[in-house]
């Protein structure tokens, strides 16, 4: 049924009307969204303004309006955020970077006195200790996530976060203490060169892209346990004079550690290292602990060829359970005291090629699934091999054993029909009269599956 003349003029006068409306809703939205570009440009002048104002306070001789200056620029970043949230942490962090240290008149540094009345050149005068410490205060507290189990009040809301913002403290001289805690970097981060002369916590912290604190002198204790490194984290050639904790850590990425010195003890107990774990020409003065600690890719001890410079382990080295999923590389390292290896497991090969042990050393009931190279390491303490379990070649050729030695229930599996029995493999001074196998040690052509751990 069709419509009468009266529904078609309707119809027609209805299209009509929402033509109109169309074009007066575009002529509208191109008035407001000029309006909000005049609005938009007023407002980022204001913004520009006091963020001028407050660089002019960042640089005044007074640390009272420099403080002042610091909660400005952090005011403009969280009230006008966007490209502003950048800008403040590139101002903040740029005023880090500057020298702030006292010198006498001829440009040397100044040192706080120590308790035997000399100059502790650990300890550098600062008259800018309370800007300092505003400023990596108001740094951390924007790169920590709101805790949902805390009072909100004083809390910042997740738009005035920075943990999107780029951190670059490269060669900057903190003399007060760094508290990075629980912070959350979703950008690269660089503090290569940087000193720390207080004590630096970055435990639980959180490091999406590039972490790099490579060349850093850590004057004090640093921790890093629980943190979680996403991509590369660099450690290449630190420096840690005091306790180094990296209990938990887990590194996504490789993790460099090429000639980096502790002179106290080093944590790494239970950490993942699920790409690379680079230790070359590492320099451990005291306990080294790795216990429990998880290796998904290669894991090298080895000579750092750059440096010429061999891994040494000066106190008591623990690899306790430790889990090598790749090859395990300690060739030419130096344990200057007890080396322990117990239980731990080698799913690839594992290197001790001219390895020095000082002290005694075990590695019972260990689990070596690849090969075993020993060549010419030397043993001058006692060499607890017991119940240890060589799924492939176990090569001891020149090894030498000074002290003690047990291989009590330790089996070599037996080479493939056909093959040498390998006399060459141990020292004749280790071999038992008439066996190819040091006493106690038996070969066995399959070796039985390991129970499951109970735990």
């Amino acid at each position: 049924m069709t419509g009468t003349p009266i529904d078609a003029a309707s119809t027609i006068f209805a299209a009509l009307a929402g033509v109109a409306a169309v074009g007066y809703l575009v002529i509208k939205f191109r008035e407001r969204a000029g309006a909000e570009s005049a609005e938009h440009r007023e407002v980022e002048g204001i913004a520009d303004q006091k963020l001028m104002e407050a660089v002019s306070q960042l640089g005044d001789a007074a640390p009272t309006v420099r403080i002042a200056g610091v909660y400005a620029l952090a005011d403009v970043a969280d009230r006008y955020g966007g490209a502003y949230r950048q800008r403040v942490v590139d101002i903040l962090c740029g005023y880090l970077r500057t020298d702030r240290l006292v010198r006498d008149q001829h440009g040397a540094l100044r040192y706080q006195l120590g308790d035997d009345g000399q100059p502790d050149t650990g300890r550098p005068v600062s008259r800018d200790g309370a800007v300092e410490s505003t400023i990596l205060a108001t740094i951390a507290n924007h790169l920590r996530l709101p805790d949902p189990y805390s009072p909100t009040d004083g809390q910042l809301r997740g738009d005035q976060l920075w943990c999107g913002c780029h951190v670059d403290l490269h060669a900057t001289h903190f003399t007060e203490q760094v508290d990075f805690t629980g912070a959350r970097f979703d950008q690269d981060v660089t503090f290569a060169g940087a000193t720390f002369s207080g004590n630096a916590w970055f435990d639980m912290a959180s490091f999406a892209g590039r972490a790099v604190f490579a060349r850093v002198l850590f004057r004090g204790d640093a921790g890093f346990e629980h943190a979680k490194f996403d991509q590369k984290a660099m450690f290449v050639g630190a420096t840690f004079t005091h306790t180094a904790g990296f209990a938990y850590v887990t590194f996504s990425g490789d993790a460099g550690f090429n000639h980096a010195t502790f002179r106290q003890a080093a944590g790494f107990s239970h950490a993942t290292f699920a790409g690379d774990a680079q230790f070359d020409g590492v320099l451990v003065c005291r306990d080294a602990v790795f216990d429990g600690a998880t290796f998904k890719q290669a894991a090298t001890f080895d000579r750092d060829l750059p440096a010429n410079r061999d891994a040494i382990f000066g106190g008591t080295a623990t690899f306790m359970h430790a889990t090598f999923e790749q090859a395990a590389g300690f060739s030419h390292a130096t344990f200057g005291a007890s080396a322990v290896f117990a239980w731990a497991e080698f799913d690839q090969d594992a290197w001790f090629a001219d390895t020095k042990f000082s002290g005694d050393t075990t590695f019972n009931a260990a689990m070596i699934r690849g090969d075993a190279k020993f060549w010419r390491a030397t043993f001058s303490g006692k060499a607890d091999f017991d119940y240890a379990r060589f799924d492939k070649d176990a090569w001891f050729t020149r090894a030498r054993f000074d002290g003690e030695v047990g291989f009590d229930g330790v089996m070599f599996k037996r080479p493939a029909l056909g093959m040498s029995m390998a006399s060459s493999w141990f020292p004749a001074s280790l071999k038992e009269p008439g066996r190819d196998l040091p006493p106690g040690a038996h070969w066995v052509t399959d070796l039985p599956t390991p129970a499951p751990d109970p735990d």
